[in-house]
């Protein structure tokens, strides 16, 4: 009878110590969730800001190629203006001439905006790939069920 009091009571103690160790476990597994969550969305933070900086970097650098090449193409259209109009040239030729520089300004602008285009949609990519990862981290980090 004796025996079977202590063995009631160290089942007892078991189940005390064991709902104690299941207790802490949950609270490390929720602290641990709150720290990945915090860290994940500082990281998300940092690489969504350094993202949309380099947009606005490749955006300006696509406005200054394309404000250069319209600068390059007035300059071109008025020295032939000017060279024709000192050699008393004028008509179709003058006109094919001046057709075929805006025809070339417009070929680089379109190539300019092109690239401008295709990096923006890669800094997308990028984008939505910070936002998977961190969806996934944030999932991955929700404590388990603590088996008993």
């Amino acid at each position: 009878m004796i025996l079977s009091g202590l063995a009631v009571a160290q089942g007892g103690a078991n189940f005390i110590i064991g709902n104690q160790q299941a207790k802490e476990q949950a609270e490390f597994e929720a602290a641990r969730a709150e720290a990945i969550a915090t860290a994940t969305v500082a990281d998300a933070v940092n690489k969504f800001s350094a993202l949309g900086h380099r947009s606005a970097q490749e955006k300006a650098r696509a406005a200054r190629e394309i404000l250069q090449i319209t600068r390059q193409g007035a300059s071109a259209t008025g020295t032939v203006k000017a060279s024709a109009a000192a050699s008393g040239v004028e008509g179709a030729s003058v006109d094919a001439v001046l057709s075929d520089f805006a025809r070339q300004q417009i070929a680089r602008i379109e190539v300019a905006t092109g690239d401008a285009e295709a990096t923006e949609d890669q800094l997308q990519r990028q984008r939505d790939s910070v936002a998977a990862q961190g969806t996934s981290r944030l999932f991955e980090s929700r404590p388990r069920p603590v088996a008993r």
